[in-house]
């Protein structure tokens, strides 16, 4: 004897013409919020920084934030700045 093939009540209850698809969700929430020209995803970045992942001490890094805080400046900054001082040393 053949298994009853098993249905949800949600798909029973809309038929597959009366669900949007992604791009119709879309327009109709566009619609709804008046953001009819967002595009997808981040901004473009307006700097000219290479972004890059380090690893570094514990320690070192709370000292480096704490400097950076100190002098009201950003984290970046603070490293950029050792690492131009370990150029003039080491260049």
């Amino acid at each position: 004897m053949a298994a009853k093939k098993r249905t949800s009540r949600v798909s029973n209850a809309f038929s597959a013409k009366e669900r949007p698809g992604p791009a119709d969700a879309k327009k109709a929430t566009a619609k709804v919020t008046g953001d009819l020209k967002r595009k997808p995803g981040r901004p473009k970045a307006d700097h000219n920084l290479k972004r890059t992942t380090i690893l570094s001490d514990p320690d070192l890094m709370r000292q480096l934030k704490q400097i950076a805080l100190n002098e009201d400046c950003h984290l970046y900054e603070v490293v950029n700045e050792a690492f131009r001082d370990h150029i003039k040393r080491k260049g």
